[in-house]
């Protein structure tokens, strides 16, 4: 089970979650759990699962789903992701019911999005099959309890289950990536990186929106994070930005450079064909066999701040500069 704080943290009514159904629908998952994993399959990695990493608010949702809407790709939907312990049983019936080609507008408040067939985190699934009960990153010695052919099989069953490809938005699997790239060969991985300074604003607004003041920490917690909890929120914000990047940078170093690319988010915006492309031949010389699509992609508007549009630009860039030095 996680952690209450994860789940009722003291958020805005927007954001609150719902106590009761919460308590339902995990213990309903409990119950699928046994169902599930007998009907695992013993499988081969033929294809390459892809996860998109980046530090929270530079740009992940936007990019997984422009990749799910123009690549042929599974994704974890909003049906399949209530359904974390049953992934493969929620796949077959949200395929049958759902359909497979949808088509996202790019939309999404903090990430989250509304809509049955939107795109999840799936961080339930995540924080289970990684053994995480708390937003905290896992030291080296933490990671070495995961159990990586646990891991292996879900993934692998969820594949079969899509039968293509599969790109979920990953945030805690960038930690352990050279593990995960270890159990699964044709594992991919794309990180989006953004500017630190937009990056850390960012992160800052949604502080106020999801908790109602910059004053408390919002989302996944470095190692480092005992560094950072005493200082400043503009400090604060600045140092997540900074250690999560560098951890994420840590374990890209190990990979062969076959096994991921890194992207710009303004690059992305501008640019998005560009970005589909670099994707295409990552998951293709990964197993692959995906194709571009044949129409024009759309830019998007690229969200930048500055100290005339923003009250907090100058502290957090000053906060920037002393960890980006």
């Amino acid at each position: 089970m996680l952690k209450e704080e994860i789940k009722y943290q003291d958020v805005t009514t927007e954001f609150k979650k719902d106590r009761d159904y919460e308590e339902f629908i995990e213990a309903f998952n409990d119950y699928l759990a046994p169902f599930e994993q007998d009907r695992y399959r013993e499988l081969e990695e033929t294809l390459p699962n892809v996860h998109v990493i980046g530090v929270p608010r530079s740009g992940t949702t936007m990019l997984t789903q422009l990749i799910y809407s123009h690549l042929d790709l599974g994704y974890i939907n909003n049906f399949i992701a209530r359904f974390w312990k049953a992934p493969v049983s929620a796949i077959r019936i949200s395929r049958k019911i759902l359909g497979d080609d949808f088509r996202s507008t790019l939309t999404s408040e903090l990430g989250k999005t509304d809509q049955i067939y939107g795109l999840n985190e799936f961080n339930y699934f995540w924080y289970d099959m990684l053994g995480y009960r708390d937003h905290f990153q896992k030291t080296e010695e933490e990671a070495e309890q995961i159990d990586w052919d646990r891991v292996a099989t879900a993934v692998k069953n969820i594949l079969w289950a899509f039968e293509k490809p599969v790109v979920f938005k990953s945030f805690m699997l960038g930690w352990h990536a050279k593990q995960m790239q270890q159990a699964l060969s044709k594992t991919c991985f794309i990180w989006i990186r953004r500017d630190p300074t937009d990056n850390a604003l960012s992160v800052l607004d949604m502080r106020r929106k999801l908790l109602g003041t910059i004053d408390k920490w919002a989302s996944f917690k470095p190692i480092e994070y005992e560094l950072l909890k005493d200082l400043s929120p503009y400090q604060q914000v600045a140092g997540q930005v900074y250690y999560l990047e560098e951890a994420y940078q840590r374990q890209l170093e190990k990979l062969s450079e076959s096994n991921y690319i890194v992207l710009q988010y303004q690059d992305v915006c501008k640019h998005p064909m560009n970005a589909l492309e670099r994707i295409q031949k990552l998951i293709n010389r990964n197993g692959g066999t995906v194709e571009l699509p044949e129409y024009s992609i759309s830019s998007q508007k690229v969200s930048t701040k500055s100290a005339e549009t923003h009250s907090d630009y100058n502290r957090v860039c000053q906060a920037i500069q002393s960890f980006y030095s």
